[in-house]
């Protein structure tokens, strides 16, 4: 049986020719200088983001903006069942609505914003609706909470 044969690598180790020198610290040093002059010149011609962004009209959103805003995000896919509601219904249901949004209101005025008061003004006003389906009414309610609260986001940061 013979043994196996096993090739040892052999490193070859090129010395470098006195013209392929590395360079001095000093001259990479200057080098580096040479390239951040250069990009400093390119950035001197660019507009600074704390200017653009101050150069830029930011209109906050008025009370009567808001209001409009709540009412529609409430309205949205409540069209079929509103149709749907007797004549009294829907007066005792839009009441309830403009109650809703004038709480709303309140609630999103303030500096703490406590969520389950809004879920709970959306519940109490969907509940008007006879025979509504209450996994229906729970994840409308989630919808709308979700959608004010980004509502409410979008209005602060355009405050600031």
């Amino acid at each position: 049986m013979e043994s196996p044969k096993f090739e040892i690598p052999i490193r070859v180790i090129k010395e470098k020719a006195p013209s392929e020198k590395e360079p001095s610290p000093k001259v990479e040093k200057e080098k580096k200088w040479e390239r951040f002059k250069e990009t400093e010149k390119v950035s001197e011609t660019t507009i600074p983001v704390s200017t653009v962004a101050s150069l830029a009209e930011f209109k906050p959103l008025t009370e009567a903006e808001i209001t409009k805003e709540i009412e529609n995000i409430l309205s949205e896919n409540l069209e079929e069942i509103y149709q749907g509601l007797p004549q009294n219904l829907r007066e005792q249901f839009r009441k309830k609505g403009d109650e809703t949004v004038s709480e709303i209101k309140k609630v999103i005025s303030k500096t703490k914003i406590v969520i389950y008061k809004i879920l709970k003004l959306i519940k109490e006003w969907l509940r008007v609706v006879p025979g509504i389906n209450k996994f229906f009414l729970e994840e409308e309610a989630k919808r709308k909470t979700a959608k004010i609260l980004a509502l409410v986001e979008k209005a602060k940061k355009k405050k600031l």
